[in-house]
């Protein structure tokens, strides 16, 4: 081999050039021919491959404790985390540099700095990202550590990037101090994120104080909730004549779009609906909770990285349970008007877990989701009167069925009996109770009709699309928002007097985005992800006619129905009365007035 060929083969190989260095070349010779020397040489590369996933794992351990404030946070916590994904995690880097263990050790030992730099922007990345998707599901408090820890880590990791850049360049050997710098760099990303979240004090909150709430308005209130249900659908379609009773909640209420919030949580979102306030106060944030034995005995985990359908993966195969009424820290509209002895029905609401105790009746959602058991209904024997009421599929009316053409889809038909069932049931326990005051029922068969169809309604109606099987899906969805369009109309004609409807979406649903309009099948398909804006429309008394609201959000809800029915507001709701819903001589005679929470009822 020239002295040419000697100098090419060492700079490939990262070995400096140099006084010396053809010594130190028949040196690394004589040591590769010794098995010992190899061994400890694949040995070195082996660790060096392993400690990036290690670090990885410390990293990933303080982001679930980051997205689990609850959860109390201590080292020891901290480090059976670490010693449960930083095996896994090693074990995956060390898979993806094996080709390079092999054949080339010495690459891997040489790329630690690059891997170490790759991980640490890594973890900024990924705290930052998730900082920001979970905003509305985190304390203010934690986020803004999350935020700073994020930053000192994209910090650190720019350092080791930038002492791995000139090595490189200039061909360097990484002296001590190089390396014990990179070292200091891994631990002191360790302590930013310890010390951020051992930093974290959640603000003690100041105990409600009761409150006595007389002044009301007598109104028969209606909430309907219609989940799915769009503007985008609805203003085209009662323009065309097609929703005759949505075109007079058009003219003669207030409507708007309901600004949701990501990550599209229907629970979450619910919850925030009927409490007013954010999924980090109401302490329902996903739709399970996931066991953590790895993390101590007890430990529970309600938010995780990146999806919650990697669960079963996160959590190494743990058993994990629905969120229930004592996960739940805020009460509900159905939970607080009894309370002020206004009579309350509850058939089906979305996030009903339990049927609240002082309604005249109630039916909770798992009792048409899971199994019609008598413990989700209330008071005694309604569950046996509701099971009566199932409609099988072989029981829908051939009429109602019409409308969806010949040979409906058996998602069509399906959504069509879970709705039949609730909306013959609310009739039913209506007129068995004509003396209550406040309806709330829940209808969700809209959303699986428009998971389906809505891509399809989309390009046919707004793009212009033309295809028998668009057509077909636009028509489908048209012909259900009739149906919901006419069981409204029976239900706001069954009585006179003053009388409120609010008819209500916490999200929305949207086309698929273009890439997956490849696809015919995806294109049909609607998005009932990614914070597509909700409804409200209400009409009665005291709302002005054919008004349209451009700021409302869903934690609104709470407070302007409460307001409708000449309540106070809870000061301790996030969300705000909507008095451009109101006619003016309403609110010059009632004035909003502020009690400090509903927590608390005398």
């Amino acid at each position: 081999m020239t002295s040419v060929e000697r100098h090419r083969d060492a700079v490939e190989r990262g070995v400096p050039v140099g006084r010396g260095s053809h010594r130190r070349s028949a040196r690394r010779h004589q040591g590769e021919s010794n098995p010992a020397a190899r061994w400890r040489r694949r040995g070195t590369a082996l660790l060096a491959a392993a400690l990036p996933g290690a670090l990885l794992g410390a990293h990933w351990t303080g982001l679930l404790s980051f997205l689990n404030p609850g959860l109390p946070f201590d080292v020891a916590r901290w480090l059976r985390g670490l010693a449960a994904y930083a095996p896994v995690l090693a074990a995956a880097t060390v898979m993806l540099q094996l080709p390079l263990l092999l054949r080339r050790p010495q690459r891997v030992v040489r790329g630690l700095p690059w891997t170490l730099s790759v991980v640490l922007l890594l973890a900024a990345l990924l705290d930052a990202s998730h900082a920001s998707l979970f905003a509305y599901y985190l304390p203010a408090g934690i986020n803004t550590r999350l935020v700073k820890a994020a930053f000192w880590l994209a910090l650190c990791g720019l350092a080791a990037f930038y002492t791995a850049l000139l090595h490189s360049v200039h061909r360097r050997r990484y002296g001590w101090r190089s390396r014990w710098f990179l070292a200091l760099l891994a631990v002191a990303s360790l302590g930013v994120v310890v010390e951020r979240r051992e930093a974290y004090q959640p603000r003690p909150e100041a105990t409600p104080l009761r409150s006595v709430v007389e002044r009301q308005r007598p109104l028969q209130l209606y909430v309907v909730a219609v989940e799915a249900a769009t503007l985008d659908a609805i203003l085209p379609l009662a323009e065309e004549g097609h929703l005759p009773f949505f075109g007079e909640l058009l003219r003669e209420g207030t409507y708007a779009r309901l600004r949701s919030f990501e990550p599209t949580r229907r629970t979450a979102l619910w919850t925030t609906l009927a409490t007013g306030k954010y999924p980090y106060r109401h302490g329902v944030v996903g739709s399970r909770v996931w066991a953590a034995p790895f993390l101590g005995s007890g430990s529970e985990l309600r938010l995780l990285p990146l999806s919650d359908r990697l669960g079963p993966w996160l959590t190494f195969g743990a058993r994990s349970r629905p969120f229930g009424v004592a996960d739940r820290r805020a009460v509900t509209l159905w939970e607080v008007l009894p309370r002020l002895g206004i009579l309350t029905g509850m058939v089906g609401f979305p996030a009903s877990e339990y049927p609240p105790p002082a309604a005249d009746f109630a039916i909770a959602e798992p009792f048409f989701v899971a199994a019609p058991e008598a413990r989700f209904a209330a008071p005694e024997g309604v569950a046996i009167r509701a099971r009566l009421f199932q409609v099988g599929a072989a029981e829908v009316d051939p009429l109602l069925l019409a409308p969806f053409g010949r040979g409906p889809q058996p998602a069509v038909v399906t959504a069509l009996r879970q709705d039949l069932w609730r909306e013959t049931l609310a009739f039913y326990l209506l007129d068995d109770a004509p003396q209550v005051q406040a309806l709330f029922l829940g209808l969700p068969g809209l959303a699986r009709v428009s998971a389906d169809t809505f891509g399809g309604y989309w390009a046919r109606r707004l793009e212009g699309v033309r295809g028998e099987r668009h057509e077909r899906a636009g028509n489908t969805l048209t012909a259900y928002y009739r149906h919901i369009d006419g069981y409204l109309a029976q239900l706001w004609s069954r009585q006179e007097g003053p009388r409120l409807l609010a008819v209500v979406s916490a999200h929305g649903v949207a086309p698929p985005p273009p890439w997956r309009r490849l696809g015919d099948e995806v294109a049909l398909h609607g998005k009932l992800s990614g914070a597509a804006d909700g409804v409200l429309i209400l009409r009665g008394e005291g709302i002005r006619p054919g008004a349209f609201l451009s700021q409302a959000g869903v934690e609104d809800v709470f407070p302007t129905l409460l307001y409708g029915l000449g309540l106070p507001v809870a000061r301790d709701a996030d969300g705000r009365v909507l008095t451009g819903s109101f006619l003016p001589e309403v609110l010059a005679r009632h004035p909003v007035t502020f009690l400090p929470s509903y927590e608390e009822l005398e």
